[in-house]
């Protein structure tokens, strides 16, 4: 998903990025850097 606006993500997408997230710290990878713009979360 890399690249989505994030006015296009719903919950659904959320517990998609979650998942990998987990799996990926689970194999090591030592952190993460999410990036989005706030102007377009309405939800929040």
């Amino acid at each position: 998903m890399p690249g989505e606006d994030s006015s296009n993500l719903h919950p659904e997408q959320w517990v998609i990025i979650t998942s990998v997230i987990v799996e990926e710290l689970q194999k090591g990878l030592d952190g993460v850097l999410i990036l989005y713009g706030t102007d377009t979360i309405s939800i929040l």
